[in-house]
């Protein structure tokens, strides 16, 4: 059996003379039942507010800067023919000995 658990959280706005009551309603998660026993819980919340977060995490002198004046973006680097090696072509790897025994 799945089901989605929902809690719904009495939200009271701040003005005094209002007494009105929001109600609001979110998911908390998912979980598994399998008769009476608890299978998995998943709980999962929205994402945090981490607008003012990234603005602290800015400044500072901590903090990683690119450099200026050097491009790396930009992709793979060109070859213009074929790479030159050492040796050249030595042909087929040479044969194996046979085990003791059984040479001719």
């Amino acid at each position: 059996m799945l089901s989605l658990k929902d809690r719904a959280r009495d939200k009271s706005s701040e003005k005094p003379e209002s007494e009105l009551i929001q109600e609001q309603r979110r998911k908390l998660g998912l979980i598994i039942l399998r008769g009476e026993t608890v299978i998995s819980v998943t709980i999962e919340a929205p994402p945090v507010n981490q607008g003012s977060k990234l603005k602290q995490m800015k400044t500072g002198s901590g903090v990683i800067k690119p450099l200026k004046g050097t491009h790396s973006i930009g992709g793979v680097a060109k070859v213009s023919g074929p790479i030159r090696t050492t040796g050249g072509f030595t042909g087929a790897p040479k044969g194996f000995n046979p085990p003791p025994g059984f040479k001719k």
